[in-house]
């Protein structure tokens, strides 16, 4: 749900330029579905479903809490296909792109959007 977040743009840019780009060539890194591909699955499955979507705005204290989130989660694939030597290298361009895309509000911290998708399907 979070594909169209700043920090998911940076690493299908970086992902997809010239310099990393024959890294991840033929690896599939995402297993979610659209919203509507989840409606139609649930529409076969149940004719009593529900679909929302809520988003939470994380207070992080640094651009640095936001690279330490993605690395247990959505950098996890990516980095697992790089050699060690180009790991540090791939996430300091992330950081550079954070630090641009994530702007400070007036006390420091930064707001981290993340949208989640939810749904409930009786049978």
């Amino acid at each position: 749900m979070n594909y169209n977040a700043p920090v998911h743009k940076i690493i299908a840019e970086l992902t997809s330029s010239e310099k990393w780009k024959d890294y991840f060539a033929g690896t599939r890194f995402s297993h979610t579905l659209t919203p509507s591909e989840y409606f139609d699955i649930l529409s076969e499955l149940s004719e009593e479903f529900y679909i929302w979507e809520a988003v939470y705005y994380h207070v992080m204290r640094s651009h640095n809490d936001i690279l330490e989130w993605y690395r247990g989660t959505g950098l996890r694939p990516y980095l697992n296909v790089l050699p060690a030597d180009k790991k540090d290298e791939f996430e300091n361009e992330i950081m550079e792109n954070l630090i641009q895309r994530y702007p400070r509000q007036k006390n420091g911290n930064i707001i981290f959007k993340f949208p989640r998708l939810f749904f409930i399907a009786y049978s």
